[in-house]
């Protein structure tokens, strides 16, 4: 992949995500002019994020797992 390659694909990842802001995310969490996530209190925001980050590292290994499937195949 060269560089320009690459820099396309980041754009392109960039785009989908702008994509999923105004669809699904406008339709899930926009309050008119603020996102509800800027409603959120504190420990709202902190429990979520905690949240994610656990199911970020659950998806990490999961992934692992099946790369190293993955490579044990090729």
């Amino acid at each position: 992949m060269t560089s320009e390659e690459l820099a396309n694909q980041v754009t392109d990842c960039v785009e989908s995500l702008r994509e999923r802001i105004l669809g699904t995310g406008d339709d899930q969490y926009s309050q008119g002019d603020q996102q509800a996530i800027e409603l959120k209190s504190n420990t709202q925001l902190v429990t979520e994020a905690i949240e994610e980050l656990d199911d970020l590292i659950v998806y990490a290994v999961v992934l692992r797992s099946r790369m190293d499937n993955l490579r044990l195949s090729i």
